[in-house]
């Protein structure tokens, strides 16, 4: 008797490191174009950021004046593919298998200090479209959906 359950034992060990295996293998397999030299940044919030002293109050202003005026600044496609693969590594979906095209970057408001302030998203998650406003260092930024901007440093 004692054998037995030092067997099904050892089997459900098994099992168990098989099954850990896998699930790392498929998501590795569904972030296919993450690849293994691909340096992934960070993705901080703006009052982190700030607390963090990665942006400064000047910064938070511009963004802000940005973010209001609807004035965009262009990425390069090297950039993009960076930081959308970074989101994808940063903010996971295991409920769905997607590649870093799902990714889509609403808003880049310029880079302050080697760090890109930007709103970004999956482009099949809905958001409720409600007013929302943020206070950092005594600059209130508005926004129109539940997204806030993000603070990505590589």
């Amino acid at each position: 008797m004692r054998k037995k359950l030092i067997c099904v034992l050892l089997l459900l060990i098994l099992c168990f490191t098989i099954s850990s295996a896998c699930r790392d293998s498929k998501k590795h397999e569904r972030n296919g174009e993450l690849e293994s030299d691909t340096t992934f940044g960070t993705f901080y919030s703006l009052q982190n950021a700030f607390d963090l002293n990665l942006i400064t109050r000047k910064d938070i202003q511009q963004i802000s004046e940005m973010h209001t005026q609807h004035e965009f600044v262009f990425l390069s496609e090297d950039e993009t593919v960076r930081i959308k693969k970074s989101y994808l590594k940063y903010y996971p979906r295991d409920d769905v298998q997607i590649g870093y095209e799902s990714v889509v970057i609403k808003e880049s408001l310029g880079k302050y200090n080697d760090c890109y302030a930007l709103l970004l998203h999956y482009n099949d998650i809905g958001v409720p479209e409600v007013v929302g406003f943020e206070m950092i260092a005594g600059i209130t930024i508005g926004y129109g959906n539940d997204w806030r901007i993000e603070i990505y440093k590589e």
